[in-house]
């Protein structure tokens, strides 16, 4: 018999999935990386990685971020149990409702400064978030060693 499969599309790149494998059809392996890690899947091993507990996970931990401090991507990743997973993190933010209440701004790249482009409207409106609460811009840049929340002490 046949396992039973199914073909999604995203972004215009069709992905059939039979089980817990699936194929990408016509992209390169940098477009096939991004499009696993936004579905959930490791890209090594190719299994699911994706499930509710995941974002809750991710979520509950954003939520834990105090006023005036910042974790990086990869920070999150590796405190939900998810090492090497800060694009999914990422994703999981960028898919978040605008509505939300949760600190999404406190969320930025390792290197002290924001993942939008700068001048964007969502770069502007993430820096006057995190202004508000004391993070100090210089060069569209800050410290982490200051502004980095160090959760172990918190």
């Amino acid at each position: 018999a046949t396992p039973k499969s199914s073909t999604i599309s995203v972004k215009g790149i069709k992905i059939k999935i039979i089980r817990k494998n699936f194929t990408l059809n016509s992209c390169s392996t940098t477009k096939a990386h991004s499009i696993m890690i936004q579905l959930g899947i490791n890209p090594q091993t190719r299994s699911f990685l994706i499930n509710i507990n995941n974002k809750e996970k991710i979520w509950q931990i954003v939520h834990q971020i105090p006023t005036g401090k910042v974790a990086s991507y990869g920070q999150i990743a590796k405190l939900a149990g998810l090492p090497g997973y800060g694009r999914y993190v990422g994703y999981t933010m960028k898919t978040l409702p605008t509505s939300t209440k949760l600190p999404w701004y406190r969320v930025v790249n390792s290197q002290g400064s924001i993942s939008f482009k700068k001048g964007t409207k969502q770069y502007l409106l993430q820096k006057s978030l995190l202004e508000k609460e004391g993070i100090v811009f210089i060069k569209g840049k800050f410290p982490m060693s200051k502004f980095g929340w160090a959760q172990a002490t918190e």
